[in-house]
């Protein structure tokens, strides 16, 4: 008889912990407790400043691998932590490209294009390395991806990237930079590289000597 009331007594038990639990876990928004709590990580992982990375970067300076490694872990963590992020990833490799891992580089870009395919900065920057790299056709073939891209879709974008992108816009303003001249800019270079490129197919050979002297760079994005 006491066996069965005490049986009785912690199957009651349990059953009334599983209730309470169930309505404490019930109040709470579990999305949102889980974005607090990464946000939280990677605040910890955040750079004190992106001043050097922005300035370096407008300026067409050589990193500092050290400094530069700061900015890149950083990104490597928002990728692990919120890996829907295509602007992580697109920061991450430009990072690893000048860091010297053009692998890398090649495949955050690419799973940024993957994430986000509609910014002009994913595309132009992975054609670029090809280019650099001297990987003609798959840089052409990329640019002729870049050039098809809305530019307001990417104007909005970085507007939407409150945490990625716009503490770097905010820099680049503050150094005289304007996101829509940059922008344009791009969108003329692509065309300026398209159009030398298909020269260079149509039995142009000589244009291979021009292509090692230009100076093209990774854009900030």
């Amino acid at each position: 008889m006491i066996n069965k009331f005490l049986k009785f007594l912690v199957t009651r038990t349990f059953i009334l912990y599983l209730l309470a639990f169930g309505l404490i876990w019930g109040l709470f928004d579990i999305p949102k407790v889980r974005q607090t709590v990464q946000l939280k990580i990677l605040n910890r992982f955040r750079p004190e400043s992106f001043d050097y990375l922005v300035q370096t970067a407008v300026e067409g300076k050589k990193f500092d691998k050290h400094l530069l490694e700061t900015y890149s872990f950083y990104y490597q963590k928002v990728t692990e932590y919120v890996p829907h992020r295509a602007d992580a990833y697109g920061m991450l490799g430009f990072c690893d490209y000048h860091l010297g891992k053009k692998e890398e580089a090649i495949a955050s870009y690419e799973k940024a294009i993957e994430i986000n395919p509609d910014f002009f900065w994913f595309y132009y920057n992975l054609g670029v390395i090809y280019f650099k790299d001297g990987q003609y056709k798959e840089a052409y073939e990329v640019f002729k991806k870049t050039v098809k891209v809305k530019p307001q879709a990417t104007l909005s974008f970085i507007q939407w990237s409150k945490r990625i992108y716009m503490p770097l816009v905010i820099i680049k303003i503050r150094l005289g930079d304007s996101v829509e001249e940059e922008l344009k800019t791009g969108y003329r270079d692509c065309y300026k590289l398209l159009a030398m490129l298909q020269q260079y197919f149509f039995n142009r050979p000589e244009f291979k000597e021009v292509f090692e002297k230009m100076d093209v760079k990774l854009h900030l994005f």
